[in-house]
């Protein structure tokens, strides 16, 4: 009698599986059936394996049936194999296997997942010419292939409709994630017309983030409404931190408080510990709807909460007091009310009156604000005098920093790093500076890394006037790994009709920052207009000094550093203000370019720098 032979063929886990000469076509294809399922492997492996199974199926003499070819079209789908799956459709043919609407949707799903729109058209012509029907499987499959293009998308789901083929869950769910920010109105529409239908939309909770978060991303308010209502107070699923705090955005934007202490009621619920820029949000609903005291009451609920406010906190309440002095008045008078109700004032509250007033640039009403602390039953701390010291600064007060570095020391209050940049900045605004380099040094002495702005502020004066000691200062940023060389503040510093521009870019540090920031590798580069002296000493207004960031960021277009060809060829240049442009007009025979129909640009002397361009202008650009 011969010797038997054992056939193996190794399975997706790496093990033998061994057959018997006689093993049944059943056998076979639960292996074929087991390898075209799983994803561990690449196609191309899968692929091998496959056939591997199929060789020792021929070797048998085993007939194929329709399983067998199933999976044969699956693992030369996936693998981009379209010879032999055209040669296999063939063979069933020839074979007397006709090819069923789940052989194409194999077929189909691999194309999908490889986003061919062509190969998957022309699948179902085939099929539509060959009788085969077309059901919701093979419709999802073409979705997923036109997931970058909604628009045919949404043919296609018509198509499907007027076939009578019903849209499932999962087609809806894959519809709305081809949304793109865009098309927030589309996948809202997909996701109540899914809801309309009956369909059990909470057991795919990713249909209401999704839109959820589109809706966020175009700040549709009744868009985001409605999803959260539905998504988290309805069928009560859990958002993540990052789609809360853009919820809160927008709740802010539109003034909606419910919303905000909803999200912030579910932040707390999802077990995230409080944070500031949690609360801010709803400070600034509150804001919007113009109820000051229930603004001011926000930073009572933070403290309680475990949360002190900062100034960062109150950065858009401090903005909505210092529009006008009727409005600084209005926010004293609640603080007013508030110790009469025998409520506590908050210090932070009773410091943003103050800094509203620093940076109206009214010094009467800042001192006697001040002086009303004993009275409000508020202890003032560093943040009080630092928007003191704000004031001089601003109102160009001299000496009267001594008494408030005075007022702290008998208040035991120590000075902050801001203390410091506002002491150095007062000093550099005298003419004898001295000072300047004490306050430097006794920051290190307690083990304090001056901020970068403190050397800027520093090296701009050394500069101007000459002072030997520039150098020694640019060699000690260098130290602390500060850059300095070639960026716009070392190359601005030094022209002396543009020291009011450098002044108002010294106090707003997220512009300074930005305009020192050497990251050109990431289009970090700018093109700036400069108004000379003079264009400020015509046109400074108090609304100007009372917001100097917008006037800055209406005189930066952002990365784009435009040489004095590629800026005369310009129209129109969009600023770092939101929503503000810059119009360019050349004229050619008196070669002047002019901004905004009013301001010359002193087009034959750019300043150039490694992250950027810089030109003088005649006049101030306002934002509009």
């Amino acid at each position: 009698m011969g010797e038997k032979i054992n056939s193996t063929v190794t399975n997706e886990t790496g093990k033998n599986t061994l057959f018997h000469p006689t093993a049944s076509l059943t056998n076979y294809n639960n292996q074929l059936i087991s390898l075209v399922r799983s994803r561990k492997s690449s196609p191309e492996s899968v692929l091998k394996k496959v056939l591997n199974v199929v060789g020792e199926m021929n070797s048998q003499k085993l007939r194929y049936d329709l399983n067998t070819y199933n999976a044969l079209l699956a693992a030369y789908a996936r693998a981009k194999d379209q010879t032999n799956v055209t040669e296999t459709l063939r063979k069933m043919e020839e074979e007397g296997v006709s090819p069923t609407t789940d052989s194409y949707n194999l077929i189909m799903e691999a194309f999908g997942n490889d986003k061919n729109i062509a190969l998957q058209n022309r699948l179902k012509e085939e099929m539509q010419q060959k009788g085969i029907e077309l059901n919701s499987v093979t419709y999802y499959h073409l979705l997923r292939g036109q997931q970058n293009n909604i628009e045919l998308a949404l043919e296609t789901l018509e198509d499907m409709k007027k076939r009578g083929i019903e849209p499932t869950l999962l087609t809806y769910s894959l519809l709305i994630r081809s949304c793109r920010a865009k098309a927030s109105n589309t996948a809202f529409a997909l996701l109540k017309e899914a809801e309309e239908k009956g369909l059990a939309v909470q057991n795919e909770p990713r249909m209401y983030f999704d839109v959820l978060r589109l809706g966020t991303r175009r700040d549709e308010y009744e868009m985001v409404n409605y999803c959260w209502n539905k998504a988290i107070t309805e069928h009560s699923l859990r958002p993540d931190e990052g789609t809360c705090l853009q919820v809160l955005r927008v709740a802010a934007k539109k003034g909606d408080t419910k919303l905000a202490t909803d999200v912030i009621r579910q932040l707390s619920t999802n077990g995230y510990p409080y944070k500031e820029h949690y609360f801010t949000p709803l400070m600034e609903a509150f804001l919007v709807k113009d109820d000051l005291k229930s603004a001011f009451n926000v930073l009572d609920i933070m403290r309680v909460s475990g949360v002190p406010p900062t100034m960062n906190a109150i950065y858009a309440l401090r903005e909505k007091l210092s529009k006008d002095i009727k409005t600084i008045d209005k926010a004293y008078y609640i603080l007013e009310e508030l110790r009469r109700e025998k409520k506590a004032v908050d210090v932070t509250a009773f410091n943003v009156v103050i800094a509203a007033c620093a940076d109206a640039g009214d010094l009467e009403r800042t001192i006697s604000t001040h002086r009303e602390a004993e009275n409000l039953g508020v202890k003032p701390d560093v943040d009080t005098y630092n928007a003191i010291l704000g004031v001089c600064i601003k109102a160009r007060v001299d000496k009267m920093d001594k008494v408030v570095i005075e007022e702290m020391k008998k208040a035991n209050i120590s000075p902050n790093i801001d203390t410091y940049i506002k002491m150095i900045e007062l000093s550099c605004n005298r003419a004898n500076y001295e000072e300047a380099f004490s306050y430097l040094e006794t920051m290190k002495e307690y083990g304090i890394l001056p901020p970068e702005r403190c050397y800027a502020l520093l090296a701009r004066k050394l500069s101007h006037k000459k002072d030997p000691r520039f150098h020694l200062v640019l060699e000690e940023m260098e130290t602390f790994g500060y850059k300095h060389k070639g960026y716009y503040m070392n190359q601005l510093a030094p022209d002396p009709s543009l020291s009011t521009f450098m002044d108002a870019l010294t106090q707003v540090e997220d512009i300074f920052n930005l305009l020192n920031h050497t990251d050109t590798d990431n289009n970090q580069v700018y093109t700036v207009f400069c108004p000379v002296n003079s264009a400020f000493k015509k046109e400074l207004d108090v609304y100007t000094r009372s917001h100097l960031e917008a006037f800055l960021r209406n005189h930066i277009v952002p990365n784009v550093k435009l040489d004095p060809n590629s800026l005369n060829k310009a129209h129109s240049l969009d600023t770092l203000l939101p929503g503000q442009s810059i119009s360019v007009k050349y004229h050619f025979f008196s070669k002047r370019t002019v901004l905004n129909k009013n301001a010359n640009v002193d087009i034959n002397h750019p300043v150039e720098a490694i992250n950027g361009i810089a030109y003088k202008i005649d006049h101030l650009l306002r934002p509009t």
